[in-house]
């Protein structure tokens, strides 16, 4: 029993702990919790160029790869020095996975469909607005465009008051956030703290909100978000 014991506390240091998909919750020591999911039993690993090899735990370098952290579509990569503690939560299996990446592809998708609304719709205001405005400078009145019956806006969801996309709140801040909190220490006040904590209902909800818009009902959502800029030089992410 104590040589089995040993063996697979050698196979946890060194990374060997099985081919299978798991879902984790880390603690690191600056007390961030960070779910996410460690594929294929891959849980030390370092860096080497632009690739990751297998590591010993005990190595500085040796980190693990945290995949749909946030539910982005891209990983996070942690030092091992960093964590304090971890939990495996679950196990998956390959097909669970894929649909979990369908799932962030498509909302992906969605959000990128929103942006590009908005920016077009932002676009042909502009140009509809230098139009006039050239025309009255040549002194020939600008045709009025014709009547059209305004749709009822949409009643815009009680996250999206709270946390205006236009005001620069995003999944890119909300990384930021916590990019913050890993690199350097620094924790949320409160208002970033319940972002963090509503963030998936608050993308929801921005994505529904959109969604009506295209059908007449309300304006665009997050036109003129800006997300938060920083350089990220760690953790990883791609």
């Amino acid at each position: 029993m104590q040589n089995e014991i040993l063996r697979k506390q050698d196979a946890i240091r060194e990374g060997k702990v099985g081919n299978f998909n798991v879902r984790v919750r880390l603690r690191l020591h600056n007390g961030s919790r960070m779910l996410g999911v460690v594929k294929n039993g891959r849980f030390v690993e370092q860096e080497h160029g632009i690739d990751f090899v297998e590591s010993d735990r005990r190595s500085p370098e040796a980190g693990v790869r945290l995949w749909y952290f946030d539910d982005s579509s891209s990983f996070v990569f942690l030092r091992w020095a960093d964590i304090e503690s971890h939990k495996v939560l679950a196990k998956l299996t390959n097909e669970e996975v894929r649909a979990i990446e369908v799932q962030v592809a498509e909302r992906d998708a969605q959000a990128a469909q929103t942006r590009r609304l908005a920016a077009e719709a932002k676009a042909q205001a502009a140009a509809e607005a230098k139009a006039a405005a050239e025309s009255t400078a040549a002194g020939t009145p600008a045709t009025p465009p014709a009547p059209v019956t305004p749709p009822t806006p949409a009643p815009m969801p009680d996250l999206l008051k709270e946390f205006p996309p236009e005001q620069g709140w995003s999944e890119e801040r909300a990384a930021e956030i916590e990019r913050r909190k890993i690199v350097v220490g620094a924790y949320p006040n409160e208002q970033e703290q319940r972002f963090l904590d509503v963030l998936t209902a608050w993308c929801k909800a921005r994505e529904e909100y959109a969604a009506r818009h295209d059908k007449g009902g309300a304006p665009a959502v997050g036109a003129d978000a800006k997300p938060a800029a920083g350089a990220k030089p760690a953790p990883i992410k791609r």
